[in-house]
């Protein structure tokens, strides 16, 4: 979605709540105040202008005082900048419903976009270690958004993300049981009066899948924010919100099934060339950019271990990835288990190689860097929230001094602020936050983060994303693994996990390993829900996932890394390496008789 605006831009944003009548947003306003007539007549072909003033009066807008009019602009900007962070989840740009990149979102380089006065602008604060062409340093200066460079554009051209979604995604109707429906985002509560929160393709809807498991449903951030629009038998509009509709989105269904294919062509093409093969994965694998690890990844055993190390380590037992570059033909890649700030366990994955003209040497290096991208974040958020609050003290005191249309917008920045937490640059960073630590922001963790970099800097430096790549592994007598990080740094951990290509799914069940449970007390692990927690065991080869509610689990004895101990009602006893999350993939709305009124249809566009 691009808007293309002019000095009095702000004015246009409200026009349909003045006079009911949506008016497109690709519409040039040139600085005279004219627009294209068909703007606003569907048969009329000419591309000749007329003045506002020869618009029907319901048309026209009393403007505001000059301190109104600019505290007014301001609040619109921020309207404007909010609806495109949130709608393209920041993490991608889109354009006219066309996918134009999707940015890299391995920990080593993290970029979120918006859209302003129709310039693509970019913000980054945790700076990438690596210095090749394909990476892009943070700016000097302290602004949050700033325009990309023609070096950065080439990084663009990595990603081939819309090679690897179908139709499907790129439809803007969402297939119900209630018919097809448009989907969008209500973000300030009011049915989306400013027409900028529609989701013109479904792909979209991947960015609001904030926990990653591949279902889009209550359990994430924004789900109750999201509404669907369609007609009535009668042609009337009707809006409902997406959860009377539909109880989840199974998001994998806008993938294509052989997007691994797609990606070795591209892989054939340019890897070597421009990039290497897993910069390609990073940039382009819709899996590996919208869902979480937990949900893709399976545990390496100790037998495949073994072989693994058998086949590729040298005489000194170490296994360079750099060298053996074709491991990455066989296996996708690999992940190992790491503590956050919030002490939960997480799965990490390895990052690609990148060069660098002046590597980082060693773990004092490393931290340093973190440490100093962290601090220029933390200043940064500190002076987008003054500047946030300045406007919100503005309006405050703009009082009833604002005319109708001008106080509804204002009214609407202050309760969106008051609920979801700031300005579109905090938003923007508290997302930034949030995939580089791996844990929801907020501003206690915003301190203690602060707090750990300023009295242990490489203990901060650790509970972060990696920024750096594993260039070698060994392992070692104990059955532990060593990593050997390209910043220099070495870490020991028990066991790695590799990546399936696909999202973790047995007997129509969404299953994701869950780490967490490990570090759970034997008091805390038997309050889980047995119905949505369960095993995964291997009969004659086939896979099953069985809850632990159908096993007749009465007790679990926790033994962490080692497993657990599950004591059925029978008094039997079994083992299990690891528990797992079990979502199931059916669709539970009410699929009872849906009455004529309930449905929705497609309003047919005779100006087509």
């Amino acid at each position: 979605m691009r808007l293309y605006l002019s000095e009095n831009w702000y004015t246009d944003i409200f026009n349909t709540l003045n006079n009911k009548q949506k008016i497109r947003k690709d519409i040039q306003i040139d600085n005279n105040n004219s627009i294209p007539k068909d703007a606003l007549s569907p048969n009329t072909t000419s591309k000749s202008t007329i003045s506002i003033n020869q618009l029907p009066p319901q048309t026209q807008k009393q403007q505001p005082d000059k301190e109104s009019q600019k505290l007014f602009e301001a609040v619109a900007k921020e309207i404007v900048n909010i609806n495109q962070i949130m709608v393209n989840n920041v993490s991608s740009e889109y354009s006219k419903g066309q996918i134009q990149a999707v940015f890299i979102e391995r920990p080593t380089l993290q970029r979120h976009y918006t859209l302003y006065d129709g310039d693509v602008l970019d913000s980054a604060h945790f700076e990438s270690t690596h210095d090749s062409e394909y990476s892009y340093s943070i700016k000097e200066s302290t602004d949050y958004f700033f325009k990309t460079t023609d070096k950065f554009k080439s990084f663009f051209h990595t990603s081939y993300l819309n090679y690897t979604i179908n139709d499907y995604a790129r439809s803007e109707y969402l297939q119900t049981d209630f018919g097809e429906v448009k989907v969008f985002l209500d973000i300030f509560d009011n049915n989306d009066a400013f027409k900028m929160g529609d989701i013109t393709q479904n792909v979209l809807l991947l960015g609001f899948d904030s926990n990653g498991d591949g279902l889009l449903n209550s359990d994430d951030k924004l789900f109750s924010k999201l509404k669907v629009r369609g007609y009535d038998k009668d042609g009337n509009e009707k809006i409902a919100k997406l959860s009377d509709v539909v109880s989840q989105v199974d998001l994998e269904k806008f993938i294509k099934t052989d997007y691994k294919d797609v990606l070795k062509n591209f892989k054939d093409s340019y890897a070597n060339k421009y990039v290497n093969s897993r910069e390609i994965d990073e940039t382009s694998d819709p899996y590996k950019l919208f869902f979480k690890a937990e949900y893709r990844y399976k545990r390496v055993d100790d037998d495949e271990t073994k072989k693994f190390f058998e086949a590729y380590a040298d005489e000194d037992g170490w296994v360079d990835l750099k060298k053996n570059s074709q491991i990455f033909d066989k296996i996708n890649n690999f992940a190992y288990v790491k503590s956050g700030l919030d002490g939960e366990l997480r799965l990490s994955e390895f990052n690609s190689f990148a060069s660098r003209h002046e590597p980082l040497k060693g773990e004092v290096a490393y931290a340093q860097n973190q440490t100093k991208n962290f601090l220029t974040f933390y200043n940064d958020y500190q002076k987008a929230k003054q500047e946030h609050q300045e406007l919100l003290n503005k309006i405050m005191a703009s009082g009833a001094n604002l005319p109708e249309q001008e106080a509804q917008a204002a009214q609407a920045l202050l309760k969106f602020s008051d609920e979801l937490g700031g300005s579109a640059k905090m938003i923007a960073m508290q997302n930034d936050f949030r995939k580089n630590t791996g844990i929801e922001f907020s501003e206690q963790n915003l301190e203690k983060l602060k707090a750990m970099f300023l009295s242990d800097p490489k203990k901060a430096a650790q509970v972060m994303n990696d920024l750096d790549s594993v260039v070698a592994m060994k392992l070692n007598q104990n059955g532990t693994i060593t990593l050997k990080f390209d910043s220099g740094r070495e870490i020991m951990v028990n066991e790695l996990f590799t990546d399936t290509g696909k999202l973790n799914t047995i007997g129509g069940k969404r299953v994701g390993i869950n780490l967490k449970a490990k570090q759970m007390s034997d008091e805390e692990i038997n309050k889980l829900d047995f119905e949505k927690v369960g095993i995964i065991t291997n009969e004659n080869g086939k896979e099953e996932i069985t809850s632990l509610k159908d096993l007749g689990v009465k007790a679990i004895r926790n033994f962490g890394v080692k497993g657990f101990i599950l004591v059925l009602n029978s008094g039997k006893q079994i083992y299990g390496k690891d528990l797992f999350n079990i979502m199931f993939l059916d669709d539970k709305t009410n699929k009872k008789e849906i009455k004529e009124e309930d449905r929705f249809y497609k309003k047919v566009d005779m100006w087509a």
